[in-house]
């Protein structure tokens, strides 16, 4: 099976509380780059239920990454046709892989043609 990504990239966030503050950041981030190239039609997945159904809730989240939810969501309808879906660890490998080396690493990182060698998938292709 080939996999056709656009761009993959890792962040340090050293000012997150909780393992869903960080995949709300990582999901608000993506956005973000998402918005700033025009990309107006995408599927976003995440390993991380309660993060999905967070961003998917049509109430209003009151916990103290409300805020960030709402932002989130904002970038959903700005972006265009988005949609946000859970996706079992084992079907996307490669962002756990990416945020194993996040986690290991302090630079920002990005890459646009080919997947960084430490992945070790041939089967990946940006």
């Amino acid at each position: 099976m080939e996999v056709q990504v656009v761009s993959l990239g890792t962040i340090k966030d050293d000012f997150v509380s909780s393992p869903l503050h960080a995949e709300l950041r990582a999901l608000k981030y993506g956005l973000e780059f998402l918005q700033a190239m025009n990309v107006i039609k995408v599927v976003v997945e995440s390993d991380y239920l309660v993060a999905v159904q967070a961003i998917n809730s049509l109430g209003g989240d009151l916990s103290d990454l409300g805020a960030l939810i709402s932002d989130i969501q904002g970038l959903v309808a700005a972006v265009g046709e988005v949609t946000v879906n859970f996706a079992p660890r084992q079907a996307n490998m490669v962002a756990h892989h990416l945020a194993s080396y996040s986690f290991d690493s302090n630079l920002r990182l990005e890459w646009f043609v080919n997947a960084p060698e430490f992945f070790g998938c041939p089967h990946v292709q940006l």
